[in-house]
């Protein structure tokens, strides 16, 4: 190869280069939007519920928690999943250490379901709500410790469709 030719590549080679260099590159598509939540209650970890599932009476265990003064604060009853998981199943109560109801809640394998009941401490009230199968479902209600409605909230399948 003469020298001119060589020369005559080498410029070819650095004029594409340089035309490369200066090309737009295409911006990558954006990532799409993650979709909106949806309004549900903190079980979100909970394990697939199989509404299914059946439960013989004999598999049905109560559980009582006391504080270290011996009164029961919790009272539940679960069962053994095949996992070896206890799920809640049936009611659930809860009292504050002075014996003042603090919540009643339904469980159906391992979901809360069903209508639900908390109290402040001093025996008022504190909210009210219904779930299907860990989700809010129908009218939410939240009141002040003096027995005054603060909030209400209409759900539908997890969704507000009504807030006053």
């Amino acid at each position: 190869m003469s020298y001119r030719c060589f020369l005559a590549t080498l410029a070819a080679t650095v004029t594409l280069s340089v035309a490369l260099a200066q090309a737009p590159v295409p911006a990558p598509a954006p990532a799409p939007a993650p979709p909106a939540p949806a309004a549900v209650t903190p079980t979100d970890d909970l394990p697939p519920v199989n509404r299914t599932v059946e439960i013989k009476p004999e598999q049905i265990k109560t559980k009582e928690k006391q504080n270290p003064q011996g009164v029961v604060t919790t009272k539940y009853t679960y069962y053994i999943d095949a996992q070896g998981r206890e799920l809640k199943h049936g009611g659930y109560q809860e009292w504050y250490d002075s014996g003042e109801r603090r919540r009643e809640v339904e469980y159906l394998h391992g979901a809360p379901h069903g209508r639900q009941r908390w109290w402040h401490a001093n025996g008022q009230v504190w909210m009210e709500f219904s779930t299907d199968m860990g989700v809010r479902h129908g009218t939410y209600q939240e009141f002040w410790p003096n027995g005054q409605r603060r909030k209400l909230v209409v759900y539908d399948h997890g969704r507000i469709s009504r807030k006053q």
